[in-house]
């Protein structure tokens, strides 16, 4: 994990029953990919590990022992098989100054307009906002996004994919916001519109939260 953007295993055992986060690790969720193959036959030793089953634990001696040798008999059995390998690495970190801000001038996220025909910025604007670090009368922060936007045919412009949980929609040619709402998570995906009975959608996933662990779809109807 790297709280507060992606969130750690280290309290999983106060809100998933072993079963589904086990599943959850084995299959993947949300931008977690799956570890399933990783997993293989050392199960029962995750869950002990993640659920505090002291008993359940494998010496750490044994452990790595067990590790180092099954990675072996992978690469013996079939170096082609990349499901059967894999490497070490420090997963990547954020730098952030000594005040805990991004250590680069703001804003730190920005939704951009390029006109296609001479590639030049028709327009650029903050997106996301961190409100205990934003400047009395300044412009939105801006923040760490994921998830693209999308362009309806009457010229709007929908995103979410901030940190923030707001969903957003922009004026296609000035980028003014026409409006926004609050999600209950993050909308790390890029959004959907269709038209049902004469009426246009927009849908965006959503990732878990506290009342919906598994998250959800939201739509929105548009006048």
């Amino acid at each position: 994990g790297d709280e507060p953007l992606f969130p750690s295993l280290r309290e999983v055992r106060n809100k998933l029953a072993k079963e589904v986060a086990l599943a959850k690790i084995k299959n993947g969720v949300g931008r977690m990919p799956a570890f399933g193959p990783l997993l293989r036959g050392n199960e029962d030793a995750i869950i002990a590990f993640l659920y505090g089953l002291r008993d359940s634990k494998p010496r750490p001696g044994e452990s790595d022992v067990f590790e180092i040798h099954n990675n072996r008999m992978a690469m013996a059995q079939n170096a082609a098989d990349t499901l059967q390998l894999y490497l070490n690495f420090t997963a990547f970190s954020h730098w952030y100054d000594p005040q805990g801000k991004p250590s680069i001038k703001p804003p730190w996220g920005t939704l951009n307009a390029i006109n296609l025909n001479t590639g030049d910025y028709e327009w650029k604007v903050p997106i996301g906002n961190i409100p205990e670090l934003r400047e009395k009368g300044a412009a939105e922060t801006g923040m760490e996004g994921y998830g693209g936007p999308i362009v309806t045919a009457g010229g709007l412009v929908f995103i979410g994919g901030t940190r923030d949980k707001k969903f957003r929609a922009y004026d296609k040619e000035t980028g003014k916001l026409l409006w926004e709402t609050t999600l209950p998570g993050v909308a790390n995906a890029t959004p959907c519109t269709y038209r049902s009975n004469g009426r246009q959608y927009v849908a965006v996933s959503v990732s878990g939260y506290p009342e919906n662990p598994a998250g959800s779809i939201v739509a929105f109807a548009i006048p």
